[in-house]
């Protein structure tokens, strides 16, 4: 008789169902090539389409659970427990989730970042779903232990030779899902993921050079990609240590072959890297019992016990209501009963108009927070412009943007149509339309030949686009400074 394992792990991708069980007995990885748009329907497939006996515990992984990182007043959430942040952070997170309050399942992990004051990442599904996947759990016999969303695998995973890994085991493994990248990392043994908050086709490789520069540098780096997810320019990101510095421009380019096998690359559209992807999640999350130790927020359902209790409570509640009602009729009479009632309606009319006036202070609290945060990046903004201003670094920045603006006046034509130029230090990127790919790529040669000495230019990133004239080429140049126009100079720092 086969015996029931200890933990079942579903996970979702786009296009992908996975099934993992971890027991006494090996059993392997369960695979359905398929796209699942509900998440209840693709549960109850795999826990019952002849996979046999499901785990005490099931673990629910879907990338269709949105996460992501969001930014809390410091002063709103200052002594707060993380279960006291649920509530302002599902408001902070609607926005970008599209899931209302009322409606969502929120779950909040504070980080305490050195240097940079806590981070909070936000896990959230819709009720209905929590709902549905409880209750088909349920039905196979056994306990949902909590939803999450796949990224930040606490795990390496296994190379083809196993010579690639160093002693110590250190590893970072960039992660490509529909709607995010994730960097997942462990270093001396901890375990750390990293939302860079963007999609595969956005330049991720802008949010991910600065943190790889300050990085711990690890035995070995890997790459993970969802399997419907397509790159743009190339999935290719490891940090070298060259002497002139070529991993910064490196990471900035948009010309890396997609193809390249300079890193150890697992796609789940590939059966071996999903079978070893599910399998590595059943070991972590047996592991670590009855919780994940690593990896973003975990919603949890509301334990069986609590819900006996809390229906208890409503029936108690509900009786004594009726109770008391049968009781002052008799007592009192009728007269008395209809003014106690319209006290009651009184009383509830009340209540409303609290709950509401509560509802627009929460609405007008997010905009204080929303314009709070403003206000201090522009005083960070006017404060940094104040010292460069005073300091050599300021008049070499007023130097390049010079030569800068100078530049594009002599080098603009009729091919050429400038629609920005956006300044975000130290970088500086200019946007605009050409009339062939041919004028962009040859405009940002030129400006590379006449700014060499103040600007490191990159090559132009061009996207067609069409328009009631025909086709046009979009296009974004992204320049560098060639030296650190942040810094203060020697003289300013005496």
């Amino acid at each position: 008789m086969t015996s029931r394992p200890d933990i079942t792990v579903v996970i979702r991708t786009e296009g992908l169902l996975l099934r993992a069980d971890q027991g006494s007995e090996a059993r392997p990885v369960q695979r359905w090539r398929r796209s699942w748009p509900d998440l209840p329907a693709a549960l109850t497939h795999a826990l019952s389409d002849g996979a046999g006996p499901v785990g005490r515990r099931v673990w629910v992984l879907d990338s269709g659970v949105w996460f992501g990182a969001i930014e809390l007043s410091s002063g709103a959430v200052a002594g707060l427990s993380d279960k006291d942040l649920i509530e302002p952070a599902a408001y902070e997170a609607e926005a970008l989730s599209d899931i209302k309050p009322a409606d969502a399942v929120t779950e909040v992990q504070r980080r305490r970042m050195a240097d940079l004051g806590d981070s909070f990442l936000v896990a959230q599904v819709k009720r209905s779903d929590m709902i549905a996947v409880t209750k088909a759990v349920r039905g196979a016999r056994s306990r949902l232990a909590g939803i999450s969303h796949p990224a930040g695998l606490a795990e390496a995973l296994a190379p083809a030779s196993p010579a690639i890994m160093e002693p110590d085991g250190s590893w970072r493994r960039l992660e490509f899902w529909s709607d995010s990248v994730v960097l997942v990392e462990c270093v001396a043994g901890a375990v750390t993921l990293i939302p860079l908050g963007a999609v595969p086709q956005s330049d991720w490789r802008r949010a991910l050079a600065p943190y790889l520069r300050g990085a711990e540098p690890v035995g070995q780096e890997q790459t993970l990609i969802e399997g419907a997810v397509k790159v743009r320019g190339g999935h290719q990101w490891r940090e070298t240590t060259s002497p002139d510095n070529s991993a910064a421009r490196w990471l900035a380019e948009d010309g890396v072959d997609d193809e390249d096998t300079g890193l150890p690359t697992w796609r789940l559209g590939d059966d071996d890297a999903a079978t070893q992807f599910a399998a590595a999640w059943a070991r972590c999350l047996a592991a670590e019992g009855a919780s994940r130790t690593e990896g973003g927020p975990v919603l949890r359902p509301p334990s069986a016990q609590t819900e006996r209790w809390t229906a208890v409570a409503v029936g108690v509640v509900v009786f004594l209501l009726a109770l008391s009602t049968v009781l002052l009729q008799r007592s009192q009479g009728q007269e008395q009963y209809t003014v106690l009632q319209a006290q009651l309606d009184h009383a509830q009319g009340q209540q409303q108009v609290v709950t509401d006036r509560r509802a627009r202070l929460r609405t007008l609290s997010s905009e204080v927070r929303s314009r709070e945060r403003a206000v201090q990046a522009l005083e960070q903004e006017l404060d940094r412009f104040s010292r460069d201003w005073r300091t050599t670094a300021g008049v070499d920045r007023r130097v390049a943007l010079a030569a800068l603006m100078e530049a594009v006046g002599q080098l603009v034509d009729e091919d050429i149509v400038i629609r920005s130029l956006e300044h975000r230090m130290p970088w500086q990127s200019i946007s605009g339309v050409a009339s062939t790919p041919e004028a962009a790529s040859r405009l940002a040669s030129n400006l590379s030949r006449m700014l060499s000495t103040h600007w490191r230019v990159n090559p132009a990133q061009i996207e067609p686009k069409a328009g009631s004239g025909g086709v046009v080429w979009e296009f974004s140049i992204l320049m560098e400074p060639v030296v650190d126009l942040r810094a203060p100079s020697r003289e300013a720092r005496r």
